[in-house]
Parts: structure tokens; C-alpha cells; sequence
């Protein structure tokens, strides 16, 4: 997609719920066991991913993804900015 649009970042965002993070994970290890919010960047030919824990009430969750997913980006472009 990035190709196409000439963008230079690609970001994705992708929230995984604990249940379906158990079917791989052993029996003694669930009841620690969290969704975790998938953020992946693309720059260049580098991809980065970075995982955050689900937490929180609902009503706040989606806006809370946005601003992880924002903030990856962000700290990517000033890392890249010249001095």
C-alpha cells in the first residue's frame, strides 16, 4: 500500500483479546494472561512492532489505541528528523 500511495510510513494497528491469545499458551500461564494491542510500523524496508497491554475501561480503549499507535509514529519521525 505504501508503494501505491507514496506514502514513507505505513502504520497498522491490531488489538488481540486474551482469549484468543490462549489457545497458545499454556494452561499455568492464562490466568496472567492480557489482550495486547499490536502496533506495526513500516519505514523504508524496516518494520517495527511494538506490543501494548489491553487495560482499561471500553469506553476509553479505542481513543487509547489511537494514541499508542500515534505516538510510535511520532517518536519514529523524530528520530529521524535532522538535527
Amino acid at each position: 500500500m505504501r508503494q501505491r500511495t507514496g506514502a514513507d510510513y505505513g502504520l497498522a494497528v491490531a488489538a488481540l483479546p486474551a482469549d484468543a491469545l490462549q489457545q497458545n499458551t499454556p494452561s499455568t500461564d492464562r490466568r496472567e494472561l492480557q489482550g495486547i494491542l499490536q502496533v506495526a510500523l513500516a519505514v523504508g524496508n524496516n518494520v517495527r512492532v511494538k506490543g501494548f497491554p489491553l487495560a482499561g475501561d471500553p469506553a476509553i480503549m479505542i481513543p487509547r489505541y489511537a494514541k499508542h499507535a500515534l505516538d510510535v509514529l511520532r517518536l519514529a519521525m523524530v528520530r529521524q528528523a535532522p538535527d
